[in-house]
């Protein structure tokens, strides 16, 4: 979080965006927002402390219990670089919809050729449990909309 504030990397984003491992990194942001973690805010961040940083101890005994941990911070650098006072485009922008220069920067993923991004996983996240009233949906989907918590109800955190 601190590198994407730094003003010595004012062109953080172009170096990224420009990296032959661009797609990879996107592809991470978008796993990292994908995880499946439904542990305790509170505990997670406290884990994260307790097991990450100078003075942790080595193992991979708490990775599991990161996942949380790291999807709240993923999240924390989204909310602080797309705020009204940051410049667009910035490394935030970059990382929730892809390459900044498209002329449509937020695809339909499913649409031939579009990549699914974080975006797209916190609308899903935002849009699950909530039945849709129109547009195209099946009876399943409905039907697995009626059955799925909404994540205020998941995660009221």
């Amino acid at each position: 979080m601190l590198l994407a504030n730094s003003a010595a990397f004012n062109n953080l984003t172009t170096l990224i965006e420009r990296s032959s491992d661009s797609e990879r990194i996107l592809n991470g942001f978008r796993i990292i927002m994908e995880s499946e973690a439904l542990d305790n805010v509170a505990v997670s961040e406290m884990i994260a402390e307790q097991t990450t940083g100078a003075g942790a101890p080595d193992g991979e005994d708490g990775i599991k219990s990161l996942e949380q941990a790291t999807r709240l911070a993923t999240l924390d650098l989204f909310i602080e670089n797309t705020g009204h006072r940051r410049p667009y485009p910035n490394i935030a922008h970059f990382l929730l919809f892809g390459a900044l220069d498209a002329e449509q920067p937020i695809q339909d993923p499913h649409a031939l050729g579009a990549h699914k991004t974080s975006i797209h996983v916190i609308l899903d996240m935002l849009g699950a449990g909530v039945p849709r009233l129109k547009g195209k949906v099946t009876e399943r989907e409905r039907q697995i909309a009626l059955q799925t918590d909404p994540l205020f109800v998941t995660l009221p955190g």
